[in-house]
């Protein structure tokens, strides 16, 4: 397991911490009982203080990913499946919320992020290439309009050519 920290993220350091460990934990990178780094080991790693590492553990701990033995160290707890189920479904619920609001930046209608969606499900009994002749279809009308609205159908065509694109 690597732990990657960025100082430049509005995140605070042990929540970077803590979601790093939470992902391992729930792809199965590291396993129930598994052995993580000590707090002095991991703040030394990644030149934090000792304080923030012991503030990711002591949150995962209080979360039932890990649990503490004295003198020893801290391990990877047993998962509750529910603990899991519900982990990932806020997991989906923040992909979800991320969609929705890049949706609305783009000015994207709600029937089109639903079309959208319909279409990323089937895509996964699909072939790649299907998918994106199929998603090149659904969305050319959409982007034709945004682009129409805002320097006019031509030009913006001009421009993507120009660039080496092509809608």
């Amino acid at each position: 397991m690597r732990v990657i920290i960025r100082n430049s993220s509005d995140i605070p350091i042990y929540e970077q911490i803590e979601e790093q460990i939470k992902e391992a934990i729930l792809s199965d990178e590291i396993h129930e009982g598994d052995m993580l780094p000590s707090i002095r080991q991991l703040a030394g790693d990644l030149k934090i203080s000792i304080v923030t590492t012991t503030r990711a553990y002591s949150e995962l701990e209080q979360e039932g990913f890990i649990y503490t033995v004295q003198g020893k160290g801290c391990y990877v707890a047993p998962m509750d499946s529910g603990l899991i189920q519900e982990q990932l479904l806020r997991k989906i619920e923040e992909g979800f919320n991320n969609a929705i609001k890049t949706a609305k930046l783009a000015r994207m209608p709600r029937h089109e992020l639903r079309k959208l969606f319909e279409f990323t499900l089937e895509g996964y009994a699909h072939d790649h290439e299907h998918i994106n002749r199929r998603k090149e279809g659904i969305f050319y009308e959409f982007a034709k309009k945004e682009a129409t609205k805002r320097v006019g159908w031509e030009t913006y065509n001009l421009k993507l050519q120009e660039e080496g694109k092509s809608l």
